[in-house]
């Protein structure tokens, strides 16, 4: 079934997050739009399916993930790595509609009417684990080895992708 939206042309905001405490302070300012009943998306996802799919991903790379991508998946990611993570320090390095997870990442999908409150909790906890010293140190099922440093930069373009179909109304 088509996506009803375009996320290749859908209005996005313009969101810059590099670290860490980068992405603590926009899931801050996510959880005030939630509050205010002002939280709302562009994008294909709900805003709890949206944060639910950022979350999981950064749960996932630091508790274990439940597959792997098939050999010659992974030979390839292990081939492009170096070119791929050299980008993510454009804070646009990721673009909307060029990966489809379904049917092959299913696990990685959000799951269907995730709430925006449960989500920014689980993502609140996440943060919590890293400032208490906990870190990323899982095999990507794509990529094998990633330090926690790489993961970090992953997880900030992730959120720059997902969270600018976020719109966070007034005040925000």
């Amino acid at each position: 079934m088509p996506d009803a939206v375009d996320v290749r042309s859908a209005a996005r905001r313009s969101i810059h997050l590099r670290t860490v405490e980068d992405i603590a302070a926009e899931l801050d300012r996510i959880a005030a739009a939630e509050a205010r009943g002002t939280l709302t998306t562009t994008g294909h996802w709900t805003p709890g399916e949206n944060l639910d799919h950022v979350v999981k991903f950064m749960e996932m790379s630091m508790d274990g993930f439940p597959e792997r991508a098939p050999w010659w998946v992974r030979a390839i990611g292990t081939v492009l790595k170096p070119f791929l993570f050299a980008r993510l320090h454009d804070a646009n390095a990721l673009k909307p509609g060029t990966i489809d997870n379904r049917g092959r990442a299913d696990f990685i999908e959000p799951t269907p009417g995730a709430t925006s409150a449960d989500a920014i909790d689980r993502g609140r906890r996440m943060i919590e684990r890293l400032r208490s010293g906990e870190r990323f140190e899982q095999r990507s099922p794509l990529f094998g080895t990633v330090t926690h440093e790489q993961w970090c930069l992953v997880h900030a373009s992730h959120c720059n992708l997902h969270w600018s179909f976020l719109q966070l109304g007034h005040d925000a």
